[in-house]
C-alpha cells in the first residue's frame, strides 16, 4: 500500500509504503532523503496515550542503522476556549560505525529541522479543513 500522504507532506519522504498493517500497527518503508535511504518501522498507534511510537522492524533493518526508536506525543495545551496542541517528538538513533562521523553529524544537523519543520503547517490545514467540514 502506498501511503501517499507521508511524502506530500514530509519534504524528505521521497516513498512512503505500507507492507503490513495490524490492530494499532502499521509496518512502512519509508525512502529517505535524496539519497533514497531506505528504514523499514513499526509504527504502533498508542491513541489512549496520545502517542505514535517508531521503532526499527527488527525483521528489515537498516544496514546504516544499529537503531531507532521514539515517539510524536500529543499535549492538550488549551486555554482561554483556544484548542492548541503541543506536539512532541522524542528519537534516539544509533548509527553503524561504518558510517564517517562527518556524515553522521551532517545528517544530524539536517534531519531534526526537517522532521518537525511540516507538523505546523499540515496540522493546521487539517485542522482548518476540518472546521469548514464541520461548517458545511
Amino acid at each position: 500500500v502506498l501511503s501517499r500522504s507521508y511524502p506530500e507532506r514530509i519534504s524528505t519522504v521521497r516513498e512512503a509504503i505500507t507492507y503490513q498493517t495490524g490492530e494499532r500497527l502499521r509496518k512502512t518503508q519509508f525512502q529517505l532523503s535524496k539519497f533514497r535511504l531506505c528504514v523499514n518501522t513499526e509504527l504502533r498507534c498508542r491513541q489512549e496515550a496520545r502517542m505514535l511510537e517508531f521503532s526499527i522492524d527488527p525483521q528489515r533493518p537498516a544496514p546504516f542503522l544499529q537503531d531507532a526508536t521514539g515517539f510524536w506525543f500529543l499535549e492538550d495545551v488549551s486555554a482561554g476556549g483556544q484548542v492548541r496542541t503541543r506536539v512532541w517528538l522524542v528519537a534516539g538513533i544509533a548509527c553503524s560505525r561504518l558510517l564517517p562521523t562527518a556524515i553522521v553529524d551532517y545528517a544530524a544537523s539536517k534531519a531534526l529541522p526537517r522532521a518537525t519543520t511540516w507538523v505546523k503547517p499540515t496540522m493546521e490545514g487539517l485542522y482548518r479543513e476540518l472546521q469548514e467540514e464541520a461548517g458545511a
